[in-house]
């Protein structure tokens, strides 16, 4: 649906050219909303806008977008590396400042960082 939306045809894709952050935002919405996999799939691939657009700065509209997905993990996941790996203190404060207007996205936003962290800690022997 949004190769027509976006008139695309074989020969010449529009989808590949997302170039800023809200369109990349509501591409993952609708994927995660009509449950298309393969739109999420191709949104968060290596070379996919969601890789290119997400960084330090982008990363206070990614989260709380994040954080209120059904279906889409990945880019939660992509929202913490890039949260404890690739943000400045200002881009941290940045990103929570955009979610600490509600108590039930903190709450999960701390679930997520903690079974993040414990999932991916190296342990020490």
């Amino acid at each position: 649906f949004i190769h027509c939306l976006a008139d695309c045809s074989p020969s010449i894709c529009l989808c590949q050219k997302v170039q800023e952050v809200e369109t990349c935002m509501a591409l993952i919405r609708l994927a995660d909303k009509y449950l298309c996999s393969s739109l999420s799939t191709w949104i968060l691939s290596p070379h996919g806008p969601a890789r290119r657009l997400l960084d330090g700065v982008s990363l206070h509209h990614f989260l709380p977008l994040a954080l209120q997905l059904y279906t889409h993990h990945k880019v939660m996941d992509a929202c913490l590396v890039t949260l404890l790996r690739f943000s400045s203190d200002s881009n941290v404060s940045q990103s929570m400042e955009a979610i600490a207007g509600e108590a039930t996205i903190v709450d999960e936003f701390v679930t997520r960082l903690t079974k993040f962290i414990q999932s991916n800690a190296v342990i020490a022997v």
